[in-house]
């Protein structure tokens, strides 16, 4: 049971911002029969009969593939699971009280909430292991628990209609935040340990913000209309439902949008119990009240399919159309890819790239009767799901067939990015990874191995980044560019066992890093500019801007090394911003392989314009061509540069002969990441957090990863 512990109220900001300064911008919204043709309803996925007596709480899991359901049974309350597509719940748990609520945000976690007679019980299932604290009402007397969840550090986060609470696992109060006047609606949160909220300020506007797990404020977002539960898909979408009726809105940096009104449409009388999104497909639960408390419907919404087939259209001077379809935006994407198309229009005389404009989702996108011919994204992990999903092609064939490609340059792509001979995208943007540390810090200009990385920040350990080190991102540093030296890819061999690898998971244990990533390097805790620390920084640099931006605040000289590597090398990654795929039911696959073979050859090199140099223009040049990267991104970038930061803020800084002659060191050792090397650098990561979550010894997390790893090679093998 909790006792009675000092309260420390934290972040004046955070008050601040809940007290009414959210903006909107109310001219935005539309009314939902407006725009209600584009989405409809799909199938309903179950319908769950139950005695009117019984009540339920329903939760989606985090990648919407469970639905967890509550049932009151005598004097306990039963948890049921249910894989999605099936109509029968499974029995996952029995607790002691009412199961208040149930909360399924993160992968591999489930919290819920039980009312028991003098107290309420917090439970958290993190992959096998669960928690629980029990909080006396007491302790939160005239409040009550909305959510809960595991934080920074194995804590709990609990909110409540007026405070946040954050208990340690062995149920002590570690702290409270008080929000008078502010009610707290609901909140879904993050596997970063960010959490969005919805709330109602003093001026009964209901409202959004994001916070992160130290429950900083660190976006401000709009008034959206009505409260209740909300659900953020790729920061552009929003389900808000107030139990009776869920509204979908779209936001943009001018508001946001009322897109679809359920109320106005097919649920004419429902009590709304979750909602979920995963790959934009929409999940609601809800009750029909016009029927009485006898069944639960669980249904998929998707935006509605076009209908009109694409097969065989040309346009008006013959050419066959190939439709792209991309998630990248419409500014981002045209700012990448916008020229590059317009030339290939220009120059071609057989195809022509459209703009596919169908619905937002992949797998309705590809499914339909008339899918784009080529996708381009910037999602590795959504493009494996529809790798593994049967939806994309194998593109070896089809480039064997119309692309006319270097031999070495195609079994490069192949290699790199194939599984076991096949290709299913490939990449056609690159971005360049390497870290910027303070020249006064090192004893000369060198590049670090891991060893010598994990010294440097015990020895300067108030080191600030974009984001604070993370004990997972410093594991990252010293592994990416360094699986070779526990990997003999050749034999198929391991030896993550040996001392020097154990020796390094130690010696990162031992600098106690939070698990995961903090704040912002230009605000502090309160807000200020935190510009005299020292720091190290992790950042894509294809961008110049990205190496010389701090260097103007901390008025230092800047080095750029690369990741820390055994053998000394200047090791950096080449890792695509973007990825080409075709959909296996695409109408125009020799259309959509031109285009890509446009993409990755050499064409119309001396039109791309001076001023695009030093943009992440796309990667035309030779597939992994070090002369063409730094041609493309470096040059004509001398000068003098500003940069807008929010808050009004812009920043100065000079791009001189000095640092693009850094860069073009780090490029002369780079090589590029393959799809083998992410999944094992997963693999690693999924373990070592064990050690950090769970207590597991170093030794035997040492063995598992030998052991998957080892599997993996040997089944990927070719």
């Amino acid at each position: 049971m909790i006792k009675k512990y000092p309260i420390t109220i934290i972040c004046l900001a955070f008050i601040f911002l809940l007290s009414g300064c959210v903006g909107v911008n109310n001219s935005q919204k539309t009314s939902g029969s407006e725009l209600s043709e584009n989405i409809v309803f799909g199938k309903t996925i179950f319908e769950l009969k139950k005695p009117a007596s019984l009540y339920g709480e329903y939760a989606f899991d985090s990648e919407c593939e469970k639905v967890y359901y509550a049932c009151v049974e005598e004097e306990k309350t039963g948890l049921y699971s249910a894989k999605i597509d099936e109509e029968t719940f499974e029995k996952v748990g029995e607790y002691d009280g009412k199961i208040v609520n149930i909360w399924s945000d993160r992968p591999h976690e489930l919290c819920l909430v039980t009312d028991k007679e003098d107290s309420f019980v917090i439970y958290a299932q993190n992959d096998s292991n669960l928690f629980s604290v029990e909080i006396e009402k007491i302790d939160i007397v005239n409040d009550y628990p909305l959510y809960a969840w595991m934080a920074q550090e194995g804590k709990y986060l609990v909110m409540t209609k007026e405070s946040l609470y954050m208990f340690t696992q062995t149920g002590e109060l570690a702290s409270k935040t008080s929000c008078p006047g502010v009610s707290f609606q609901n909140a879904h949160c993050y596997d970063d340990g960010k959490f969005v909220v919805s709330y109602t300020d003093k001026n009964y506007k209901n409202c959004q913000a994001e916070f992160d797990s130290n429950k900083r404020a660190v976006k401000k977002m709009f008034d959206l209309g009505v409260p209740g539960l909300c659900i953020d898909a790729d920061n552009s979408k929003e389900i808000v439902s107030d139990m009776k009726r869920a509204v979908i809105y779209n936001r943009n940096q001018d508001g946001v949008q009322l897109t679809y009104d359920f109320a106005t449409n097919s649920i004419k009388s429902a009590y709304i119990k979750d909602v979920g999104i995963q790959d934009d497909i929409i999940f609601l639960a809800y009750e029909n009240t016009e029927v009485g408390n006898d069944s639960v419907a669980i249904i998929k919404l998707c935006e509605r399919e076009q209908t009109d087939n694409h097969s065989d259209e040309v346009d008006e001077e013959g050419r066959k159309i190939v439709y792209l379809y991309s998630r990248l935006g419409a500014e981002t994407f045209m700012k990448i890819f916008g020229e590059t198309i317009e030339e290939y229009n220009f120059n071609n005389s057989n195809y022509c790239v459209r703009m596919y404009n169908g619905n937002n989702d992949y797998h309705y996108a590809i499914m339909a009767d008339n899918p784009p011919d080529l996708i381009i994204d910037s999602s590795q992990n959504m493009l494996d799901n529809m790798t593994q999903k049967g939806y994309l092609e194998d593109e070896v064939g089809l480039f064997d067939c119309y692309c006319d490609f270097v031999s070495d340059d195609f079994e490069s792509i192949v290699n790199k990015f194939g599984v076991q001979g096949k290709l299913y995208y490939i990449p056609v943007n690159y971005q360049i990874y390497g870290i910027s540390v303070k020249e006064s810090t090192l004893d000369e200009e060198t590049v670090l191995t891991p060893e010598q990385f994990i010294e440097y920040i015990k020895k300067y350990p108030s080191f600030k980044a974009s984001w604070n080190l993370s004990n997972a991102e410093i594991l990252t540093i010293c592994i990416k560019g360094n699986l070779d030296a526990y990997i003999d890819f050749k034999n198929l061999e391991t030896h993550f066992c040996d001392s020097k690898f154990r020796n390094l998971i130690e010696n990162i244990v031992s600098l106690q890093l939070p698990n995961e990533n903090g704040y912002n390097l230009l605000y502090g805790a309160e807000g200020e500019i935190a510009s005299d620390d020292i720091y190290i920084d992790l950042q894509p640099i294809t961008n110049i801007e990205d190496i010389s931006l701090e260097e103007n605040l901390l008025k230092d000289e800047i080095v750029n090394i690369g990741y820390p590597n055994e053998k000394g090398k200047r090791i950096n990654f080449l890792t695509s911003a973007e990825y080409c795929a075709i959909p296996l039911n695409s109408s125009c696959k020799e259309g959509a392989c031109d285009f890509i073979n446009y993409l990755l050859t050499n064409q119309d090199e001396a039109n791309i314009e001076e001023k695009h140099a030093h943009e992440k223009t796309c990667f035309k040049g030779r597939f992994a061509s070090i002369d063409s990267l730094r041609e493309k991104n470096f040059n004509g970038c001398i000068g003098t540069h500003e940069v807008k930061f929010v808050e009004g803020l812009t920043i100065s800084f000079e791009v001189t002969d000095k640092h693009v002659d850094r860069v073009n060191r780090m490029l002369e050792d780079s090589v590029v990441e393959s799809k083998t090397n992410r999944d094992i650098c997963n693999i690693i990561l999924e373990e070592f957090n064990s050690i950090i979550n769970t207590g597991t010894s170093v030794e035997d997390a040492c063995k598992v990863i030998d052991s998957r790893v080892y599997i993996y090679l040997h089944e990927n093998a070719e």
